[in-house]
């Protein structure tokens, strides 16, 4: 399934585990903001399916949206891709500039400390 998101960017889930978003979505929205989200994500959500190639064919009005042409950067999340233009995703990078992150060690050592 491609979805458009509110950054420039499109994202990719394989069909188990959009429907668990959208399970997720029907179980704690109200019917106004159940209906907000069907109208302003689910609407232009596309199903596609890989060819003998494993390509993918992405319509013109979702590529549109994310201001791919003919270049994509692929950045893996938790549960799903995105699929950025690869300009703006260098400056999405840049403006995190300021953002502390967590290193991996770091979150290791909190791991193992709920552990113990």
């Amino acid at each position: 399934m491609v979805v458009k998101s509110p950054p420039p960017c499109l994202l990719l889930y394989d069909l188990e585990t959009w429907n668990a978003v959208l399970g997720r979505a029907a179980q704690t929205m109200d019917d106004d903001d159940g209906r907000v989200f069907m109208h302003r994500v689910v609407a232009d959500a596309h199903p596609s399916e890989l060819d003998a190639l494993k390509r993918m064919t992405i319509p013109s009005p979702l590529l549109a949206h994310a201001r791919i042409d003919k270049r994509a950067t692929i950045v893996g999340m938790f549960n799903h891709l995105e699929l950025w233009n690869p300009e703006t995703w260098s400056q999405y990078l840049e403006s995190l500039d300021e953002v502390e992150v967590p290193s991996i060690s770091e979150l290791s050592r909190a791991r193992i400390r709920e552990v113990s």
